[in-house]
Protein backbone atom coordinates (compact mmCIF):
# COMPACT_ATOMS: atom_id res chain seq x y z
CA UNK A 1 0.00 0.00 0.00
CA UNK A 2 2.37 2.59 1.00
CA UNK A 3 4.12 1.97 -2.34
CA UNK A 4 1.08 3.27 -4.13
CA UNK A 5 1.31 -0.62 -6.23
CA UNK A 6 -1.97 -1.40 -6.30
CA UNK A 7 -1.34 -4.67 -4.34
CA UNK A 8 -4.02 -7.28 -4.94
CA UNK A 9 -7.04 -7.89 -2.05
CA UNK A 10 -6.05 -9.55 0.82
CA UNK A 11 -1.58 -9.77 0.23
CA UNK A 12 -1.58 -7.24 3.06
CA UNK A 13 -3.20 -7.62 6.49
CA UNK A 14 -4.12 -3.99 6.51
CA UNK A 15 -5.78 -4.03 2.75
CA UNK A 16 -8.87 -6.47 3.27
CA UNK A 17 -11.99 -5.25 0.80
CA UNK A 18 -14.40 -6.76 2.94
CA UNK A 19 -12.81 -5.06 5.85
CA UNK A 20 -14.32 -1.58 4.19
CA UNK A 21 -17.52 -2.77 3.64
CA UNK A 22 -18.07 -3.94 7.15
CA UNK A 23 -17.37 -0.51 8.03
CA UNK A 24 -20.00 0.69 5.32
CA UNK A 25 -22.62 -1.69 5.97
CA UNK A 26 -22.55 -0.80 9.41
CA UNK A 27 -22.87 2.94 8.64
CA UNK A 28 -25.54 2.37 5.99
CA UNK A 29 -27.83 0.14 9.13
CA UNK A 30 -27.33 3.14 11.13
CA UNK A 31 -28.09 5.78 8.35
CA UNK A 32 -31.05 3.70 7.40
CA UNK A 33 -32.63 3.44 11.01
CA UNK A 34 -31.16 6.75 13.13
CA UNK A 35 -33.92 8.65 13.61
CA UNK A 36 -32.42 12.24 13.23
CA UNK A 37 -35.48 14.09 13.83
CA UNK A 38 -35.86 13.11 17.92
CA UNK A 39 -35.90 16.03 20.12
CA UNK A 40 -34.57 16.51 23.59
CA UNK A 41 -34.38 19.72 25.20
CA UNK A 42 -35.24 21.44 21.98
CA UNK A 43 -31.68 19.85 20.10
CA UNK A 44 -32.15 17.09 17.31
CA UNK A 45 -29.37 14.91 19.31
CA UNK A 46 -28.92 12.34 16.74
CA UNK A 47 -27.44 14.87 14.43
CA UNK A 48 -23.57 14.82 15.41
CA UNK A 49 -23.42 11.24 15.86
CA UNK A 50 -25.44 10.90 12.11
CA UNK A 51 -22.77 13.50 10.92
CA UNK A 52 -20.08 11.25 11.93
CA UNK A 53 -21.62 8.48 10.90
CA UNK A 54 -21.96 9.62 6.91
CA UNK A 55 -18.05 10.81 7.41
CA UNK A 56 -16.83 7.54 8.30
CA UNK A 57 -18.53 5.99 5.41
CA UNK A 58 -17.18 8.62 2.97
CA UNK A 59 -13.67 7.99 4.53
CA UNK A 60 -14.42 3.91 3.60
CA UNK A 61 -15.21 4.78 0.13
CA UNK A 62 -12.54 7.09 -0.22
CA UNK A 63 -9.90 4.36 0.97
CA UNK A 64 -11.65 1.60 -1.11
CA UNK A 65 -11.57 4.05 -4.55
CA UNK A 66 -7.86 5.00 -3.65
CA UNK A 67 -6.88 1.06 -3.73
CA UNK A 68 -9.45 -0.21 -5.37
CA UNK A 69 -10.40 2.27 -8.16
CA UNK A 70 -13.60 1.49 -8.86
CA UNK A 71 -15.68 -0.45 -6.32
CA UNK A 72 -19.66 -1.25 -5.76
CA UNK A 73 -21.24 2.19 -4.04
CA UNK A 74 -23.74 0.37 -1.67
CA UNK A 75 -25.88 3.20 0.45
CA UNK A 76 -28.36 0.46 1.38
CA UNK A 77 -27.65 -2.01 4.27
CA UNK A 78 -27.36 -5.41 3.09
CA UNK A 79 -29.72 -7.79 5.54
CA UNK A 80 -29.93 -10.84 2.98
CA UNK A 81 -28.58 -12.40 -0.42
CA UNK A 82 -31.42 -10.68 -1.52
CA UNK A 83 -30.15 -7.16 -1.51
CA UNK A 84 -26.85 -8.78 -3.28
CA UNK A 85 -28.19 -10.70 -6.30
CA UNK A 86 -30.75 -7.45 -6.66
CA UNK A 87 -27.56 -5.08 -7.05
CA UNK A 88 -26.85 -3.47 -10.27
CA UNK A 89 -23.40 -3.56 -10.15
CA UNK A 90 -22.79 -2.46 -13.76
CA UNK A 91 -24.64 0.64 -13.18
CA UNK A 92 -23.09 1.32 -9.17
CA UNK A 93 -19.91 1.89 -9.66
CA UNK A 94 -17.69 4.57 -7.30
CA UNK A 95 -14.44 5.63 -8.87
CA UNK A 96 -12.18 8.86 -8.49
CA UNK A 97 -14.09 10.55 -10.79
CA UNK A 98 -17.85 10.37 -9.53
CA UNK A 99 -17.32 9.44 -5.69
CA UNK A 100 -17.47 12.78 -4.30
CA UNK A 101 -20.51 13.98 -6.74
CA UNK A 102 -21.84 10.18 -5.38
CA UNK A 103 -21.50 11.04 -1.37
CA UNK A 104 -22.82 14.66 -2.06
CA UNK A 105 -25.95 13.06 -3.30
CA UNK A 106 -26.00 11.30 0.17
CA UNK A 107 -26.01 14.76 2.06
CA UNK A 108 -22.81 14.70 3.01
CA UNK A 109 -22.10 18.30 2.62
CA UNK A 110 -24.92 19.68 4.90
CA UNK A 111 -22.88 18.46 8.00
CA UNK A 112 -19.78 19.99 7.00
CA UNK A 113 -20.68 22.81 10.49
CA UNK A 114 -22.07 19.96 12.43
CA UNK A 115 -20.24 19.78 16.06
CA UNK A 116 -18.95 16.43 16.88
CA UNK A 117 -20.71 13.90 19.58
CA UNK A 118 -19.47 13.95 23.12
CA UNK A 119 -18.84 10.68 24.70
CA UNK A 120 -16.36 12.54 27.26
CA UNK A 121 -12.82 11.43 27.33
CA UNK A 122 -10.46 8.80 27.30
CA UNK A 123 -8.47 8.04 30.72
CA UNK A 124 -5.62 6.07 31.20
CA UNK A 125 -4.87 7.30 34.65
CA UNK A 126 -2.29 9.85 33.80
CA UNK A 127 -3.56 11.39 30.59
CA UNK A 128 -7.44 12.21 29.40
CA UNK A 129 -8.21 13.13 25.75
CA UNK A 130 -11.59 14.30 24.35
CA UNK A 131 -13.54 11.74 22.57
CA UNK A 132 -14.04 14.46 20.09
CA UNK A 133 -10.21 14.17 18.63
CA UNK A 134 -11.53 10.47 17.77
CA UNK A 135 -13.36 11.53 14.90
CA UNK A 136 -13.03 11.89 11.26
CA UNK A 137 -13.88 15.98 10.48
CA UNK A 138 -16.25 16.05 7.31
CA UNK A 139 -14.44 18.98 6.17
CA UNK A 140 -11.16 16.61 5.64
CA UNK A 141 -12.66 14.42 4.10
CA UNK A 142 -14.53 16.47 1.57
CA UNK A 143 -10.96 18.13 0.93
CA UNK A 144 -9.57 14.93 0.08
CA UNK A 145 -12.81 14.06 -2.25
CA UNK A 146 -11.91 16.66 -3.95
CA UNK A 147 -8.50 16.51 -3.92
CA UNK A 148 -8.64 12.64 -5.70
CA UNK A 149 -10.62 13.63 -7.74
CA UNK A 150 -8.45 16.48 -9.11
CA UNK A 151 -10.45 16.99 -12.67
CA UNK A 152 -9.95 20.50 -12.52
CA UNK A 153 -8.24 23.55 -10.89
CA UNK A 154 -11.92 23.88 -9.34
CA UNK A 155 -11.24 21.12 -7.23
CA UNK A 156 -8.30 21.65 -6.08
CA UNK A 157 -9.28 25.11 -5.27
CA UNK A 158 -12.49 23.58 -3.64
CA UNK A 159 -10.48 21.13 -1.45
CA UNK A 160 -8.08 23.95 -0.81
CA UNK A 161 -10.88 25.92 0.88
CA UNK A 162 -12.15 23.11 2.62
CA UNK A 163 -8.69 22.10 4.57
CA UNK A 164 -8.51 26.28 4.95
CA UNK A 165 -11.45 26.31 6.92
CA UNK A 166 -11.21 23.14 8.95
CA UNK A 167 -7.77 25.06 9.60
CA UNK A 168 -9.68 28.29 10.48
CA UNK A 169 -12.79 27.18 12.43
CA UNK A 170 -10.91 24.43 14.32
CA UNK A 171 -9.46 26.62 17.18
CA UNK A 172 -7.37 23.63 18.92
CA UNK A 173 -7.12 20.53 16.85
CA UNK A 174 -4.98 19.03 19.16
CA UNK A 175 -4.54 19.31 23.25
CA UNK A 176 -1.49 19.41 24.92
CA UNK A 177 -2.35 16.18 26.30
CA UNK A 178 -3.29 14.39 23.40
CA UNK A 179 0.13 15.42 22.23
CA UNK A 180 1.83 14.13 25.37
CA UNK A 181 -0.15 11.01 24.69
CA UNK A 182 0.69 10.17 21.38
CA UNK A 183 4.52 11.52 21.18
CA UNK A 184 6.49 9.25 19.32
CA UNK A 185 10.24 9.03 19.83
CA UNK A 186 12.99 7.01 18.39
CA UNK A 187 14.76 4.14 19.68
CA UNK A 188 18.21 3.43 19.44
CA UNK A 189 17.55 0.77 16.18
CA UNK A 190 16.20 3.79 14.71
CA UNK A 191 12.08 2.61 14.81
CA UNK A 192 9.73 5.28 16.15
CA UNK A 193 7.33 3.83 19.02
CA UNK A 194 4.53 5.17 21.21
CA UNK A 195 5.05 6.64 24.66
CA UNK A 196 2.15 4.85 25.58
Amino acid sequence: ISNFDKPEDASCSMLQISDYYNIINNCNFYIANADTSAIKSNIKYMIPEYAQVQSIRAWAYLQLVKNYGSVPFITKPVNSLGVVKDFDYNANQATKDNLVDLLLAEGLEKYVDTKYPSYGNWENGSVSISSRLCFIPVRLVLGDLYLLRGASEGDYRTAAKYYYDYLRTTLSAVTPQYVSATRSRVSEDGFSYNKL
